[in-house]
């Protein structure tokens, strides 16, 4: 959501084929081409995302995200603290 709102504030749109998709790292990687310049490891951090939102955002038993601890909570609590800043 940050990504796409971080996007479509410096001009892109929500439509297919500009801030579409729900590929954090491509998201990230169409910022950073827009000028925004990330901490190193971000893309990374984001990657390790990528296969647990897709879960989470279709009703379907949700075996990856039961892999998520406290660590990957924490990470995402800092990657939002990064990403929200730059939708607002």
């Amino acid at each position: 959501m940050f990504l796409k709102a971080a996007l479509i504030k410096r001009g892109r749109r929500a439509v297919k084929g500009d801030a579409w998709g729900h590929n954090l790292v491509d998201l990230a990687s169409d910022l950073a081409k827009a000028g925004v310049v990330f901490p190193d490891g971000l893309l990374a951090d984001l990657q390790k995302f990528n296969d647990f939102f897709e879960e989470l955002r279709y009703p379907r038993p949700a075996i990856k995200v039961q892999e998520l601890g406290a660590m990957e909570g924490e990470l995402l609590d800092a990657l939002v603290l990064i990403l929200r800043p730059l939708a607002e």
